[in-house]
């Protein structure tokens, strides 16, 4: 797995890269700048998985890994469909960039409803 301290010096000698590039070849920057963002979300998603074992373990013991794989699914989501909006915008595409976070909060709350419901029957059980 990629420590954080190892994600932050790429993402440091990318910012550097990406600079040096604007001032000398300023068409390949947004395109060096979108790599170097693709680069850090997999970076970022290694770590998840890491969160999501611990997550999933400690839920399991407490009879909620349905509700682990739920959050994490949501969590992996978010962030996927968030680099997705951060690469659109890197490159010049606004309107797609809203478009895509917007996609990927549609299908958030359907990935939440589940949990909603699950939630909304344990009150009636108890009330």
């Amino acid at each position: 797995m990629i420590e954080p301290r190892e994600a932050l010096a790429y993402a440091i000698l990318a910012l550097f890269a990406v600079y040096m590039l604007r001032r000398c070849q300023p068409s390949l920057a947004p395109l060096i700048s979108a790599l170097a963002t693709l680069g850090l979300a997999v970076m970022g998603l290694g770590m998840l998985r890491e969160a999501e074992g611990t997550l999933g373990e400690a839920l399991s013991r407490l009879g909620g890994g349905e509700v682990a794989e739920d959050i994490m699914r949501m969590l992996g989501v978010g962030y996927t469909f968030g680099l997705c909006s951060d690469l659109c915008r890197e490159l010049g595409e606004g309107g797609l960039a809203d478009g895509v976070l917007t996609l990927g909060r549609v299908e958030i709350l359907l990935l939440a409803l589940p949990t909603v419901r699950r939630i909304l029957e344990l009150g009636m059980e108890i009330g």
